[in-house]
């Protein structure tokens, strides 16, 4: 609940040809996306689907997600900020990865 900054996600997965969306459910509070090194997107409020066809492959793929926190909560300059409700951070989910053929 104190922490505000930014969070690197990095995993590989394996995928079949046509697993090309990926759903990251809810974030807190921005989404940078990155396949294969390749940038898909940036969200910065739901929903957080991202086309990933510019950078995934069939088999093994290298996936990075940045998010970025609202830092709201460390400004202390006033009596109510400190008491300000501030969102989670991180990614919640729920996380999909899904065929989508148009």
């Amino acid at each position: 609940p104190e922490f505000s900054g930014e969070i690197l996600y990095k995993a590989t997965f394996l995928t079949e040809d046509g697993f090309n969306r990926l759903d990251l459910g809810f974030v807190g509070e921005t989404a940078e996306v990155k396949v294969n090194g390749v940038p898909v997107g940036t969200r910065i409020n739901a929903p957080y689907k991202f086309d990933l066809s510019a950078g995934i492959r069939s088999g093994e793929n290298a996936l990075e997600i940045l998010v970025r926190s609202n830092p709201g909560h460390r400004r202390h300059d006033d009596n109510l900020c400190r008491f300000s409700h501030i969102p989670p951070t991180g990614i919640l989910g729920p996380v999909s990865l899904c065929r989508f053929e148009a």
